[in-house]
């Protein structure tokens, strides 16, 4: 039981929570706006990277929406407004857990939880300090 709840002193070695955001987004907007007709839009919101990882899905409206839901959550989380939504970067680690990074925070780090159906992709998002 101990084990579930942290005492104040190992919560802040992680750092202290900034921030929590959430999104929903429909994956048919995705559908209606498909990459080969609207690449400058796609450049501006997500990276080459990202880019190629859901181009290379059969369901690439999918994987486009879960990662714009995530990058949405995490300016929520963060607070403020940023210039545009390539700042954050979504990814996977090497066991397949999804990531999240943003430019000019290195101050920051975030937990990230996506899910997705064929009409919702949602992602929630912590930041917390390092």
């Amino acid at each position: 039981m101990d084990t579930l709840f942290k005492t104040s002193s190992e919560q802040s070695q992680r750092g202290a929570i900034v921030g929590v955001g959430v999104d929903i987004e429909s994956v048919d907007r995705f559908r209606k706006l498909p990459y080969t007709r609207n690449v400058l839009f796609y450049k501006k919101v997500f990276s080459p990277k990202e880019i190629r990882y859901c181009r290379s899905k059969k369901e690439s409206a999918m994987y486009f929406a879960v990662r714009f839901a995530a990058k949405e959550a995490a300016i929520k989380a963060v607070g403020r407004k940023v210039k545009n939504l390539c700042e954050f970067a979504v990814g996977r680690d090497t066991g397949g857990k999804p990531t999240l990074g943003m430019e000019g925070l290195p101050h920051l780090a975030f937990h990230v939880s996506l899910a997705h159906t064929r009409e919702y992709a949602i992602a929630v998002v912590i930041a917390y300090s390092k």
